[in-house]
């Protein structure tokens, strides 16, 4: 690659499971939004009033979303506790979890000791900005976890740039 950014760490079975954990948690708060749970909310409600009257079976049907929220709070619960702890399986084929990403106008690269994987921009599908992570999102699915204070305001800048529609050009 020509004259560009790198940006060295070291990928750590912690950083893997945090960065796993920081993502379901992303997914929690999108899923479990307010107005979601406004409209379970107010099924409980003519829950209540269904079963408490004569409509008994508006009751029952009302009570299908709450039902669910408890079905799907359990199985994202469950990906939250289960996920980061098997995430760093995963990198236990990587003998030196030295990482290198290397950033230019053209393109990135993600190097480590053995495997080399270089992309043009518009194979980035996505950055998804965590709280102590960048989580790269290739088109590919692969998902590539950056140390958030590594990111310089340079490299931060030709990210926004390339995502922002100069990955074609």
């Amino acid at each position: 690659m020509g004259a560009g950014i790198e940006l060295r760490f070291e990928m750590t079975d912690a950083l893997f499971a945090r960065a796993v954990r920081e993502e379901w948690l992303s997914h929690g708060r999108r899923l479990f939004d307010r107005r979601f749970l406004a409209v379970v909310a107010a099924s409980l409600a003519v829950a209540y009033f269904g079963l408490r009257g004569q409509a008994h079976w508006l009751g029952w049907l009302a009570l299908v979303p709450p039902g669910l929220l408890v079905v799907l709070a359990i199985a994202w619960g469950v990906a939250l506790w289960w996920l980061p702890r098997q995430a760093p399986r995963r990198l236990a084929r990587l003998a030196d979890r030295a990482v290198a990403l290397d950033l230019d106008e053209a393109r990135l690269a993600f190097r480590t000791a053995n495997e080399r994987l270089e992309v043009a921009w518009p194979e980035l599908a996505e950055v998804k900005r965590l709280p102590s992570v960048w989580r790269f999102c290739l088109r590919t699915g692969a998902r590539i976890p950056v140390p958030a204070p590594l990111v310089t305001g340079e490299a931060e800048r030709l990210v926004r740039e390339r995502l922002a529609g100069g990955a074609g050009g």
